[in-house]
């Protein structure tokens, strides 16, 4: 079976304690480079979630419990939902209510709850009718649906509606953290739930560090130094890059590293969010620090992330 895309939650899911290890970045960027497509599904609002992760590390994110649907490669965004009125928002005021706004949902403390709302963990959320995480899913389609354990009704209701069939919650409540399930939809589910234990790796996973280290990428993908008006060597490997930080004349370096290309490059054709986030940061010092200490910086954070060997 060849899978297509994979949808997971944030919190409680990809994050332990908040926190989202190094090996999870590790594993989505694996996933993406084999050619699936990893769609993050959260209640979180999108600035909310920007500031404890890179959005660039998955190709598209259903936020706000499916009202919103952004495209961080491409910069795409859609609005599925209605903003919150004017006068709502007035009303919540009125009664003395603290609250949080995002494009379309308004989030509260869940003990201010008077009526049946829709609960993200110990938060409140008012959406407008009809959208769920399902909501945002369908939108980012093409997916071949694997699901951990769920044990959330509502969470089961909205993968009931994404499937177009009732699941069967008990099972999905049941599954211990080696299981997993492929949902109704794929030819191999046969319109039910499939469950299967997921195998323990057969080598230890190292982000196959010496393996991007020395290979090439398409020449269309190729990182082209220029200055000058004109096109200089052309890097196409990690190692390609490294030599070329170390070569390069400055003035044709200070260009790149003002415009964050060499970050902007890692993240979309190595798909590695941890190690922009690092050269982006690296990249900002060239406002005070010279050319050549940035690049030094740089192939430095890039030879510590693949263990590069001669």
């Amino acid at each position: 079976m060849k899978l297509a895309a994979i949808a997971v939650d944030y919190d409680g899911t990809l994050t332990l304690d908040g926190r989202l290890s190094p090996a999870v970045v590790d594993a989505i960027g694996y996933a993406r480079q084999q050619g699936i497509r990893v769609i993050l599904a959260t209640g979180r609002r999108l600035a909310h979630l920007a500031n404890d992760t890179e959005l660039a590390m998955f190709d598209a994110v259903v936020a706000e419990n499916g009202a919103v649907l952004d495209f961080p490669a491409t910069g795409r965004h859609i609005r599925l939902g209605l903003a919150p009125p004017a006068a709502f928002l007035d009303a919540l005021t009125e009664r003395g209510l603290s609250f949080m706004t995002g494009e379309c949902v308004v989030e509260t403390e869940a003990a201010h709850a008077l009526a049946a709302l829709v609960f993200n963990r110990d938060r409140m959320m008012l959406l407008p009718a009809g959208v769920t995480k399902a909501t945002g899913l369908r939108q980012a389609k093409d997916a071949v649906r694997l699901v951990t354990r769920e044990s959330e009704p509502a969470e089961v209701e909205a993968l009931s509606r994404l499937c177009e069939v009732p699941l069967d919650a008990g099972v999905l409540a049941s599954l211990d953290i080696t299981e997993a399930v492929l949902l109704p939809g794929p030819d191999e589910a046969g319109g039910r739930l499939v469950r299967f234990r997921v195998g323990a790796r057969l080598t230890t996973h190292v982000r196959h560090r010496q393996k991007y280290c020395d290979m090439p990428v398409a020449s269309a993908q190729a990182f082209v130094f220029t200055g000058g008006g004109s096109a200089g060597p052309r890097a196409r490997s990690l190692r390609d890059l490294v030599t070329l930080l170390g070569t390069e004349p400055a003035a044709r370096l200070e260009g790149h590293f003002a415009r964050h290309d060499i970050s902007r490059w890692i993240r979309e054709v190595f798909r590695d969010g941890v190690l922009a986030a690092r050269l982006a940061e690296i990249e900002r010092r060239t406002r005070h620090d010279p050319p050549r200490v940035v690049a030094e910086s740089l192939a430095q954070a890039i030879r510590a992330r693949y263990a590069f060997t001669n």
